[in-house]
This record gives C-alpha cells, structure tokens and sequence, in this order.
C-alpha cells in the first residue's frame, strides 16, 4: 500500500505545482483578431456587418473630425493619422483584447498580448477608416 501511494504522490504532486504556478488571463472581444479585422473593408462595410463580425463594441464614441485625430493619436500612440476624412461627425467603435499567459518563471517564459482596433463610421454607417494594433511580449 504504500508503494502505491509513493507512486501515486509521485505522478500528482508534479500535476499539482503546475496547476498552482500556472495562470492564465484574458478579457476584452476574444473575437478580435487579425484576420476578422481584414474582413472589414473601407468604404464598404456597414456597422451592423462588424458587430455581426465582432459583436458589439466596447466603447462608442461620437466625434468630429479634429476630436477623431487626436483621439486617435493618443490611443495608438502615433501622430494624427493620415486621412482624407472630410469635415463631420463620426461614430467610432473600439474593441480590445488583452491575454496574459505563465506557466511560472522558472518552467516557461510567460506571454502578454494587447489588440486594439479602431473602426470609424461614417453618418450612413459605413466603415470609413480602420486601425488594427498588435503588441506583444515575451518574458522569461
């Protein structure tokens, strides 16, 4: 009997510290990625599509012009963005993900994410500018 319950705390005690030391975390739109973000055409997709898509955004803004620039600029950390979008007011959707993966830093590296994307829409509510941000990182 108690060579099987040596074996057994053999083969559960491993599985137990992994269970402990790993973690993992993610919140935002888990439907946000790189890919359902290309599906997305400027000029051409309706609101309606992208909450289909992505379903409904995290955040609604209305704002003109000058307020989309520097809204823009300050959340992806850029200059104001290149755009020809004429004077107006626009409605603008943000969708977000953030994951976090550890398996402990003596094991394995541990993992963060952040997406973040930016649709602008105009007064027909067609997408009329997209912006898709990627950053990770890889820790040991």
């Amino acid at each position: 009997m108690n060579t099987k319950m040596a074996k057994n705390g053999f083969i559960l005690l491993p599985l137990l510290l992994i269970t402990l030391v790993a973690s993992c975390v993610s919140t935002g739109t888990s439907r946000l990625t790189k890919n359902a973000v290309e599906k997305v055409r400027e000029g051409d997709t309706t609101k309606e599509e992208i909450a289909d898509l992505l379903g409904q955004p995290e955040q609604m803004l209305k704002l003109d012009k000058d307020s989309l620039d520097n809204y823009v600029s300050r959340v992806l950390l850029e200059g104001p963005p290149e755009s020809t979008l004429p004077e107006g007011e626009y409605e603008v959707w943000t969708y977000s993900q953030w994951s976090y993966f550890d398996i402990g830093p003596i094991l394995f590296p541990s993992s963060e994410t952040l997406k973040f994307c930016i649709f602008v829409m105009n007064r027909d509510d067609i997408c009329v500018k997209k912006f898709y941000a990627k950053q990770g990182e890889l820790r040991f």
